[in-house]
């Protein structure tokens, strides 16, 4: 599995994960959120604001996981505010 995040000016580094490995919310929380996203969004957006937005997997949706999206992020949709499933909010389901 591959994840990044795009922005209308670039994207993030590729995080490139184990084919196999399950992607659970501890996983999601540690080895992307916090090791990659976190520092990109830091740097990337120096001085500027953002809206983070995910698509609906289940690793997206755990308390602990919009808890730390609340604390870290200034602005973020959360899961209980996604419209139902529309390819049209998730490119990165057709082209990186």
């Amino acid at each position: 599995m591959v994840w990044t995040a795009i922005t209308s000016d670039g994207k993030s580094d590729l995080v490139f994960v184990e084919e196999g490995v399950k992607i659970d919310s501890s996983l999601y929380l540690e080895d992307i959120l916090t090791k990659s996203l976190l520092s990109w969004t830091r740097n990337h957006f120096t001085g500027q604001s953002f809206v983070f937005q995910q698509d609906g997997a289940p690793a997206h949706k755990s308390k602990a996981e919009q808890g730390w999206l609340q604390r870290e992020l200034a602005e973020f949709i959360s899961s209980s505010e996604w419209p139902p499933y529309s390819p049209d909010l998730n490119p990165l389901d057709y082209a990186i």
